[in-house]
């Protein structure tokens, strides 16, 4: 096991993570590799601090291939007690442990809220573990968790309190096969229990006051195997698509405390990208949503995000178009970098998304909370 150190600004601090029997020092940001057994290393395997800034990105990283298709499962927790359930729950529900990695990024100030508690499967987890006043958001999370990517078939990102169905894994699969696009991107608001009638499909939009940026909904359809909704938004609670969208659309490092807006921004780079989202066509993610008890991220630091989440949202802002002058001391190359694709322009995904926020129009509703044609 090696640990890494990441440049970071993190005081030391010192954790005994009970449930997996490991002593973590933690400091600045250390990254804890178990390199994965049984998988070969097309380049040689160089654990250093991935430059993800760089376009040179897909070249420098660290690439592993198996015999057989293998997910790599992105989990960000910030003092998640359910954390470690989903965890077990990705392998043990799993027709093929051997090919599911994990990347996980957790802020932890207890010990119960580790999502490591057993050593079984260490050697298929990668993971950043932060004091938890050093988080800096979901959307940040999600980045460092990019890092430990290192070539799976598939990219599956979820929350860190969820729960699957059996075979999670060879469904997705199927299921991305069965997808109507090649560059097909399997997304919703997962149900909250497997008694749910329908799917959920974002279609609905509306502004948020706070970010002044656009906010979703869902709407459950019963639809048939095969039948895809398509739909311009994603959720940050399912994602499955290639290991290509990684590459393609890489997460930004510069979005720290960004909570609304997240979404929003990445599926208008997904699409532009040339990426096509659809609802998935059956419930394989049941997510906890009332949540009300558990610590946050903005309770437990509310003296902190507030100024940082402003610089966050202007960015964010910008790059969806409704700001028209760049916010101060951003670069032009990463604002590039982590911009809109070129294989759509952003105006034809606002058309594609029936909205004009400057307008006040949020008409997604109207385009696609549709139900299939032989369901009407």
């Amino acid at each position: 096991m090696q640990a890494l150190r990441l440049p970071g600004g993190a005081a030391a601090l010192l954790f005994t993570l009970l449930g997996c029997g490991l002593l973590l020092q933690l400091t600045n940001i250390y990254v804890i590799q178990h390199p994965p057994s049984g998988l070969v290393d097309r380049r040689g395997l160089q654990e250093v601090a991935l430059p993800l800034t760089s376009p040179s990105f897909k070249q420098q990283l660290p690439v592993y291939s198996t015999k057989q298709p293998s997910i790599f499962v992105s989990l960000a927790s910030y003092r998640d007690s359910e954390c470690a359930h989903t965890v077990a729950e990705l392998f043990r529900k799993s027709q093929h442990p051997e090919r599911i990695f994990l990347g996980i990024c957790q802020a932890v100030k207890l010990a119960n809220e580790s999502c490591i508690r057993d050593s079984q499967y260490a050697d298929r987890i990668r993971l950043v573990t932060l004091p938890f006043f050093e988080a800096q958001g979901p959307t940040h999370a999600r980045h460092l968790v990019s890092t430990l990517y290192r070539g799976e078939d598939y990219w599956f990102q979820l929350d860190s309190h969820s729960n699957l169905t059996e075979s999670w894994d060879t469904q997705l699969v199927a299921m991305l096969h069965r997808c109507p696009s090649k560059r097909c991107v399997l997304s919703h608001y997962p149900a909250s229990d497997p008694v749910t009638e329908g799917v959920p499909v974002i279609c609905r939009s509306h502004l948020d006051e706070g970010s002044k940026m656009p906010s979703f909904s869902a709407q459950n359809y019963v639809v048939k195997q095969g039948q895809f909704l398509p739909t311009p938004f994603s959720a940050a609670g399912l994602v499955f698509a290639s290991g290509e969208v990684v590459y393609d659309v890489p997460f930004d490092p510069h979005l720290q405390w960004l909570f609304v807006g997240e979404e929003v921004l990445y599926s208008a780079r997904l699409w532009t990208h040339g990426w096509d989202i659809f609802a998935p066509d059956e419930n394989i993610v049941f997510h906890h949503y009332n949540r009300a008890e558990k610590p946050s991220l903005f309770r437990d630091l509310q003296e902190n995000w507030y100024h940082p989440q402003l610089i966050s949202n202007a960015r964010a802002r910008y790059l969806l178009g409704l700001e028209q002058e760049a916010p101060p001391n951003e670069r032009s190359e990463s604002l590039a970098y982590f911009g809109m694709g070129d294989h759509r322009t952003l105006q034809q995904y606002w058309d594609f998304a029936g909205l004009d926020v400057p307008a006040g129009k949020f008409e997604s509703e109207i385009k696609f909370c549709v139900p299939p044609l032989d369901l009407k």
